[in-house]
């Protein structure tokens, strides 16, 4: 799946692991890398910091990231100078505050848009109590995204990131379309929680054409 607007385009491949160079090792967490230049890519992707994130301010530029089930979140803006950036937001990186990190550090910029693409939806994402309880000893509030179905609880990551992490994103300005289930959606996607495996994933990147 491929797509633009302005001086962007992006996509999402399904992929190998080894098909395509990282950028960063992704730990679920929430450190994000600022890319400069081209040169910082080619030594991002040799040394492979630790980072579950990259925000690229330089022309022709390209970023992204991998994922089975967490969701990958790209940012753009209509100014032609402005950032791009992509994210890769699990669970627990969403927890850490990656999602408010990354819009907090290009809120700046005008006209800010925000792709989110496939991902376990609340249809598949059933938790537990204590993944409840590790939430709101973060002074977090998951509830209001709970979801019960047969005697279990699900997680709506999806409108905990939109109406939460994203809430000051204007409605036409979030760009939701790609976004579909990986556990269960047909045709299939890679999805760790279904298949227990990371290999293939999902290959989501974003560039700059000028």
């Amino acid at each position: 799946m491929t797509g633009s607007l302005f001086s962007i385009e992006w996509g999402i491949e399904i992929e190998k692991k080894g098909d395509s160079v990282p950028l960063f090792e992704q730990v679920h967490g929430n450190e994000i890398l600022h890319l400069s230049k081209a040169g910082e890519l080619e030594m991002a992707s040799k040394a492979l910091p630790q980072a579950d994130g990259a925000i690229a301010h330089f022309n022709q530029a390209e970023v992204h990231v991998y994922t089975a089930d967490c969701l990958p979140i790209l940012f753009f803006t209509e100014d032609p100078n402005g950032a791009i950036a992509a994210i890769h937001a699990g669970w627990k990186g969403v927890k850490k505050g990656i999602v408010q990190k990354a819009y907090q550090e290009l809120s700046h910029f005008k006209n800010l848009h925000v792709l989110i693409g496939p991902a376990i939806g609340v249809c598949c994402f059933a938790v537990r109590e204590d993944f409840i309880q590790e939430w709101e000893t973060a002074n977090l509030s998951p509830r209001p995204f709970l979801s019960r179905k047969n005697n279990r609880d699900y997680f709506n990551l999806l409108n905990y990131v939109t109406q939460e992490a994203l809430s000051e994103i204007p409605p036409s300005h979030l760009h939701l379309d790609w976004f579909r289930c990986t556990v269960c959606s047909t045709p299939s996607l890679p999805s760790f929680r279904r298949n227990k495996s990371a290999n293939p994933r999902l290959r989501t990147w974003i560039r700059k054409t000028t």
